[in-house]
């Protein structure tokens, strides 16, 4: 159970009942990429003032990434959260983003998959193994914020295909814990964690 209810987390955060919200849960270095998302944030609110990017986690780059949103008065869109539990957020999602420069697979874009979210990333490292082009959600180069852009909006217009690759994510997740390599969701997060450190 999420410690808010949909209403708290968007009072919480200032964001209207009717507005999209796209979600990214990591900690703030430089192999994560969130200065090309912020980037992209600035596209797609140019078009879609209603959306709010969440950007939960914390590390060493969260005041330059606040100073870079301020410096492009986006901190009413674009908000850190610092540090939040995923499970607390991720039902309220729309979408979910992994701007990855270099990192491989996290457990959160996982557990993005398993609550049935569609999915942005990059094609970096392990993602294309979970995350399939054009049937869970969609791959951008590393570094490429206008095509990061150009997906998430492509998402925030269109509900049906949000809905067809939310259901692919869970699928895909699910025939991959249980299918070929035998893992529990647990065991591969196990596994991740491991190579985190």
């Amino acid at each position: 159970e999420p410690a808010f209810s949909r209403d708290e987390f968007r009072r919480k955060f200032g964001i209207p009942a009717d507005a999209k919200v796209v979600l990214t849960v990591s900690r703030f270095v430089e192999e994560k990429g969130h200065n090309y998302l912020i980037e992209a944030a600035k596209n797609v609110l140019e078009k879609y003032p209603n959306t709010y990017f969440l950007l939960v986690g914390w590390g060493p780059l969260e005041e330059s990434l606040k100073s870079k949103v301020k410096s492009e008065k986006l901190e009413k869109n674009v908000v850190l959260t610092g540090r939040l539990d995923i499970k607390d957020v991720l039902p309220y999602a729309d979408i979910y983003v992994e701007p990855a420069v270099t990192v491989d697979v996290s457990i959160a874009l996982l557990e993005a998959m398993k609550e049935g979210k569609p999915i942005v990333a990059s094609r970096v490292g392990e993602i294309p193994v979970f995350v399939k082009d054009g049937e869970n959600g969609f791959l951008v180069e590393p570094k490429n914020s206008f095509s990061l852009a150009e997906k998430i909006s492509r998402l925030l217009t269109d509900a049906d295909l949000r809905k067809k690759f939310g259901d692919n994510s869970k699928r895909i997740i699910s025939s991959y814990t249980l299918g070929s390599y035998m893992k529990t969701f647990e065991e591969i997060i196990v596994g991740l964690m491991k190579n985190e450190h």
